[in-house]
């Protein structure tokens, strides 16, 4: 895959949602989960439940943890000129040339609030830190609307939830598991773009009770070698 290793770091738990710092190229990728939503925009676990008081902000944060609210990623006037307005989870690495960011997201939406319009697995967008802020730029895949980035067998509630990116000497990788509803894996795969995430192919499958399931949500970060 590369002359460099990718190191897996196990997690057991739900990512937590942070304030989300970028790291360089090829470096430990930073995850989200509530993506600095509001109540416009929503956002939420794939279990349907946002966790907060009904308005896709978390309500608790766990001792320790210093968190800011930033602002809304997705909504109105933010990003429904690529038709996506409400996005569940998230992961990013820095990729191409100067600054852009792909940004992959689980479960989303086109209306502005969860549920509404139609429902979009695993679309991504291209964004860039601007003040502080993530702007979103355009939709990941060619065209002008974000599309689901890979194939999903239609078989009612099956959906792909991203675990991590990280790019690699220009090349993206990606991990994500097939779900049935939260606590149900189905699959895990691997997925590689060679072409800033326009395209992707799936390289690796590992079964659910793969290494007693401690590889079902991973994040990636680049070996010593």
């Amino acid at each position: 895959m590369s002359k460099k290793s990718l190191s897996p770091i196990l997690a057991t738990a739900a990512v937590v949602a942070l304030s989300a710092t970028l790291a360089p190229v090829a470096t430990a990728q930073s995850s989200m989960s509530s993506l600095f939503s509001g109540s416009s925009s929503g956002s939420s676990s794939s279990s349907g439940n946002n966790g907060g008081g009904g308005n896709g902000h978390a309500q608790e944060v766990s001792p320790g943890i210093d968190t800011t609210l930033i602002g809304d990623l997705l909504g109105p006037e933010l990003s429904e000129e690529i038709g996506l307005l409400v996005g569940d989870l998230g992961v990013m690495a820095q990729f191409g040339e100067g600054e852009e960011i792909a940004i992959i997201f689980g479960d989303s939406w086109r209306g502005n609030k969860l549920g509404n319009g139609d429902w979009i697995r695993i679309p991504g967008v291209v964004g860039v830190k601007q003040n502080g802020r993530i702007k979103i730029l355009r939709p990941l895949n060619e065209g002008d609307i974000a599309q689901e980035l890979v194939d999903i067998p239609e078989d009612g509630i099956l959906t792909v939830i991203p675990s991590d990116i990280i790019n690699i000497d220009g090349t993206l990788y990606m991990q994500g598991m097939r779900v049935r509803g939260i606590g149900n894996v189905l699959q895990t795969h691997i997925w590689r773009s060679t072409d800033n995430g326009q395209n992707w192919d799936r390289i690796g499958t590992a079964k659910p009770g793969f290494s007693s399931g401690m590889t079902n949500l991973i994040s990636w970060a680049e070996g010593p070698d």
